[in-house]
């Protein structure tokens, strides 16, 4: 009868021949073996509100100085009827647009290069990596913060309105860069 019953019962190695046997002394051992690595543990992804609560607090951060630059931009041009700061040099934009853009986007390009996130996304807890769970490249962030931004907010941000659309939430700035929006975890 034993016989029987044996060949109807296959054995454990015969269900799951990749697996430890599991004996009540080495339980734990075989579980911290299998813990999820770094790659595989489980993303929360930050959606609109949160993003763009982020985004508007780094806008008033950056537009407390630049409305300075601007300012003192305009000072240089009183007096002078044809300045070569108000001129058309690319397309209509000035020379003054031009520079408070760079100096704009450069906030967003170097803070989130440097360490996944500007000032507003810390104080949200939330940080862009890429979708390999690395630090992004230099060219993955310069690529989002100015082609990914402006052909998101190109065509009534639609480019923004997508992130409720797919699981990973993600703009069309973070598919055009590979990247992803997740909370950091406590203490980054």
């Amino acid at each position: 009868m034993t016989n029987e019953n044996e060949e109807i019962i296959p054995k454990n190695e015969e269900l799951f021949p990749e697996n430890e046997e599991i004996t009540p002394g080495n339980e734990k051992a075989v579980h911290e073996e299998k813990e999820e690595s770094p790659q595989a543990k489980e993303r929360i992804y930050a959606g609109f509100f949160v993003r763009l609560t982020a985004y508007l607090i780094d806008k008033i951060i950056v537009a407390v100085p630049l409305g300075l630059v601007r300012v003192i931009l305009w000072m240089s041009r009183i007096g002078s009827s044809s300045h070569f700061l108000t001129g058309k040099v690319f397309f209509s934009f000035t020379l003054t647009d031009l520079i408070l853009y760079v100096l704009s986007v450069s906030y967003f390009i170097f803070l989130t290069w440097a360490g996944g996130r500007t000032i507003g996304k810390r104080l949200m807890r939330i940080k862009v990596v890429s979708a390999f769970d690395r630090r992004p490249t230099f060219f993955e962030i310069f690529f989002r913060e100015t082609f990914g931004r402006y052909l998101s907010a190109v065509i009534l941000y639609i480019g923004y309105l997508i992130i409720g659309a797919g699981d990973e939430k993600q703009a069309l700035h973070d598919y055009l860069a590979d990247t992803r929006v997740i909370y950091a975890e406590p203490g980054e």
